[in-house]
């Protein structure tokens, strides 16, 4: 899962790297650095990780994983609000209020409480771990508006909650709620 998840993220950076929102320092291929996809990979690994840990500090079930579907719908969910910023970022008030109404639509949709506390902690977590990186010189974005990254960019971060949840519920001990 993290392996996917690694891939698709550096899929979207890919697009972020090549349409305007943000440069590496060394690019070595595909317009990106060589320790992208590693990263992704642990932040995937991280992003599962907050998902079960979130959940067994509200004691709650697992999402349902056996609906092939619901994985789909929050996988595409996903890849729609990264992908979208590489076009849309010039406007990024408009980039982000329609990340967070999007956001907001799939929340009100059923979501249990402790996935909106996970999506809220990633959007500030993803963020400073991004700034941290990017104050080392590693990558820049292009336009940088708040604390060396974009404003729009907590707006991705807060639909990493859902498919990671939705992912963290086939793992093993999933099942498990203490």
């Amino acid at each position: 899962m993290a392996l996917v998840g690694a891939v698709v993220c550096t899929f979207g950076d890919h697009l972020h790297a090549t349409h305007g929102v943000l440069t590496y320092a060394h690019p070595a291929l595909w317009d990106q650095a060589w320790w992208v996809l590693p990263l992704f990979f642990v932040a995937s690994l991280a992003a599962l990780l907050g998902a079960r840990v979130t959940r067994k500090m509200f004691r709650a079930p697992p999402l349902s994983p056996n609906d092939a579907r619901l994985v789909a719908a929050d996988g595409i969910a996903f890849v729609t609000a990264y992908t979208m910023t590489s076009f849309t970022h010039p406007a990024a008030n408009a980039t982000l209020a329609v990340l967070v109404a999007f956001w907001i639509a799939r929340m009100l949709a059923g979501a249990p409480r402790w996935l909106v506390v996970l999506s809220l902690a990633n959007a500030i977590a993803g963020p400073l771990v991004e700034a941290a990186i990017s104050s080392t010189g590693a990558f820049t974005y292009d336009h940088p508006d708040l604390m060396l990254v974009a404003r729009w960019l907590p707006g991705i971060y807060l639909h990493v909650a859902p498919i990671s949840a939705r992912l963290e519920a086939l793992l093993p001990g999933a099942a498990e709620t203490s």
